[in-house]
């Protein structure tokens, strides 16, 4: 699976930190995508104008090139390392049904404006995992909890999944 972090440390500013561990394959470079579309809203979005400071590494913490490829794909040099990790910052101060909104009391993230993952064709799971702020306590979506019972830690069962199920 892609497995995210997402963190908001200062819900104030209207951002979500975003880490993701992202499998490679043993390729030397893998390519990342954002989606530009929502179910529902059949137009093209540019949701990837809201994300900031893409940055990746090893597990080792060997910083890893990152390149933009296009305006919703960014291609990582992945060092032959089997997993790289992938950060990044989203901006999210518009509330809708296709957008996102973080604000001191609460967040309402949706999988299109929020999630990089692999331009691939293979199925694959991706597990969510959020640290919330002191003040906050309670998460809810439609996905399943990883069965480990982490605290607010979900599992879809693919991308499409994933962008159909707010957080």
């Amino acid at each position: 699976p892609i497995k995210y972090t997402l963190r908001f440390p200062a819900p104030h500013t209207h951002y979500v930190e975003v880490e993701a561990a992202v499998p490679t394959g043993g390729q030397p470079q893998v390519e990342l995508m954002m989606a530009v579309w929502t179910p529902g809203s059949y137009l093209v979005r540019e949701y990837a104008r809201n994300v900031e400071g893409v940055s990746a590494q090893t597990p080792d913490h060997q910083p890893l090139s990152v390149d933009k490829s296009s305006k919703n794909r960014w291609r990582v040099q992945t060092g032959g390392a089997p997993t790289v990790l992938v950060a990044y910052r989203v901006y999210a101060r518009e509330m809708s049904v296709r957008t996102n909104w973080v604000e001191d009391g609460f967040a309402l993230l949706n999988g299109a404006p929020t999630f990089l993952t692999l331009v691939e064709t293979a199925t694959r799971p991706h597990e969510v995992r959020l640290v919330l702020p002191p003040t906050w306590s309670t998460t809810m979506t439609s996905l399943p909890a990883v069965s480990e019972g982490e605290a607010h830690t979900y599992l879809a069962a693919d991308f499409s999944t994933l962008v159909d199920s707010p957080i």
